[in-house]
């Protein structure tokens, strides 16, 4: 069965969450490992961290923070085109109810029923076709 638009959008903003608290957690435990790593010297630190395995950290953070920063960009194209392409349709659609509208030409009779004007070369005068 196929999802409904308001289930995919559902399921997209909960995979963003997702993400964002992924990032924010990392963040969390890395500025933790490296207070304890200011605060503490290296040998009464509460968990014992290599300065090279923090700095590796850090540039996995960053690495980290460049991909949740690409996938909200990709995001927001794609939402960019979606709604593009949504408004073009919708341009569309209306367009093709305008130009039904100016096609078909409408007067009034004299019993007061409304007709439609049909336009015929051959004859120089406008001829009436009753609208059902």
């Amino acid at each position: 069965m196929a999802e409904t638009e308001l289930q995919q959008l559902i399921r997209l903003e909960r995979w963003r969450y997702r993400r964002r608290v992924a990032f924010l957690l990392h963040v969390g435990l890395f500025a933790a490992v490296i207070t304890s790593a200011v605060l503490f010297p290296p040998w009464r630190r509460p968990f014992p961290v290599s300065d090279e395995l923090m700095f590796i950290w850090f540039v996995a953070l960053l690495v980290h923070f460049g991909w949740l920063r690409l996938a909200s960009a990709r995001d927001r194209a794609i939402q960019r085109t979606l709604e593009q392409a949504r408004d073009t349709a919708q341009e569309a659609a209306k367009a093709a109810a305008k130009r039904k509208r100016a096609d078909a030409r409408l007067a009034l009779v004299e019993d007061g029923e409304l007709v439609e004007i049909v336009d015929d070369e051959s004859d120089a005068d406008q001829q009436y076709r009753r609208r059902d």
